[in-house]
């Protein structure tokens, strides 16, 4: 679970979050679609407590604070080139030896990146790389799930593949996931409801009541919901 309550974070000028009040439930996918600037990562970032919020709390899991339960996705690989995969994803981890190495090949296999243990950054495309992103954080075995644009960077044919991963991940181990986008393609075709954020708040919120599957885009019904949730974006944000 994902709670805020009354949350801000004010930059002044009108920028950051005001009054944030949002329930993401347990095992629940929840996208946040909005224009630039206007709080989704500045939301992700006090979840993570990378920033500290001026006024309200939040929950993450059963807690009022955030612990390693929570494994945050951001739009940059953030790999360092001079490790390889494997030390990559080792890296935070602290367990036992025999521990890690079933950690990390399990993490690997769920990204299908088994066999890349040994290769660098430099040697991976940007769709492996955040792959590696991603298993690094599966390999802390996270309850919550926060994920800033990670497919934002990659080309048409590589978002769409790391859309069906993102599903397929949800589908094996239903954790609670607060999903930042600009497109509302991919906000409806991941997700159980899509909040639409204005200038630090969350205008409206919309379920979509469609079946959890990677076949949910191939339907008439994803089509008419990507259409209608784009037309209540332009009429409650306007224009990108």
């Amino acid at each position: 679970m994902i709670k805020t309550q009354e949350l801000t974070v004010n930059y002044g000028a009108g920028r950051g979050i005001f009054e944030l009040s949002i329930t993401i439930p347990r095992g629940k996918v929840y996208s946040l679609v909005g224009k630039s600037g206007c709080g989704k990562s500045t939301l992700l970032k006090v979840l993570a407590s990378l920033v500290e919020a001026d006024f309200g709390s939040f929950q993450i899991g059963e807690t009022t604070k955030t612990s390693t339960a929570l494994g945050f996705i951001q739009q940059q690989d953030a790999l360092f080139p001079w490790l390889n995969v494997r030390q990559n994803i080792e890296l935070g981890l602290h367990r036992h030896p025999t521990s890690t190495d079933q950690i990390i090949n399990t993490a690997l296999q769920s990204v299908g990146m088994t066999g890349f243990e040994t290769a660098y950054p430099s040697q991976l495309s940007g769709g492996q790389k955040q792959r590696i992103s991603i298993a690094r954080t599966l390999a802390t075995i996270p309850e919550v799930l926060l994920m800033d644009e990670p497919t934002a960077s990659l080309d048409a044919i590589n978002q769409e593949e790391l859309q069906n991963l993102l599903m397929d991940l949800h589908l094996e181990k239903q954790r609670s996931t607060l999903f930042v986008t600009h497109s509302m393609e991919e906000a409806v075709f991941l997700s159980d409801c899509v909040m639409i954020m204005k200038d630090g708040r969350v205008v409206s919120q919309h379920q979509i009541d469609l079946p959890m599957t990677k076949d949910r885009r191939d339907t008439s019904d994803y089509f008419e919901k990507v259409k209608e949730l784009k037309q209540v974006f332009i009429r409650e944000v306007g224009y990108e």
